[in-house]
């Protein structure tokens, strides 16, 4: 999930709540919690094709992916299912393109702070940040 969250980062997360797209989510598969982005919602169509997300035959402009999403395919949601994608899809592994469309009573909870380690302290927003404008400029001087 990386750049939002990374190896050993602990995370505060609400069980209940309005489910949004780009949502992080933890949820059960088979033995263990996953935690990945909710971008396809229930009752929505999913598409992959030649690397480009469409919700609902809309094209996607997914502001957390790292590269082209692979590999190609169709999922209609039940009014019961999400469809979840790591942040580095290049690198993403048991997401819903593997393991298919989760459950929405498998999500466990919505990830809404990290809290360690302190220097990374934060709260973990559905919507990405803007980018940095500026920034560079002053770390410069």
């Amino acid at each position: 999930m990386s750049p939002a969250l990374a190896p050993g980062d602990y995370v505060i997360a609400r069980r209940h709540g309005r489910l949004r797209r780009g949502a992080i989510v933890l949820y059960r598969s088979e033995d263990r919690i996953m935690i990945k982005r909710a971008i396809g919602l229930p009752g929505e169509e999913f598409r992959i094709d030649g690397g480009v997300v469409a919700i609902d035959g809309v094209p996607f402009d997914d502001p957390w992916w790292d590269a082209a999403t692979r590999p190609d395919g169709v999922w209609k949601l039940s009014e019961q299912e999400l469809f979840v994608l790591g942040d580095r899809r290049s690198e993403s592994r048991g997401d819903s393109r593997d393991a298919g469309p989760i459950r929405r009573d498998d999500v466990e909870g919505i990830a809404v702070l990290r809290y360690w380690p302190l220097r990374r302290l934060g709260r973990l927003s559905a919507r990405p940040k803007p980018p940095n404008v500026g920034g560079a400029a002053r770390r410069a001087r």
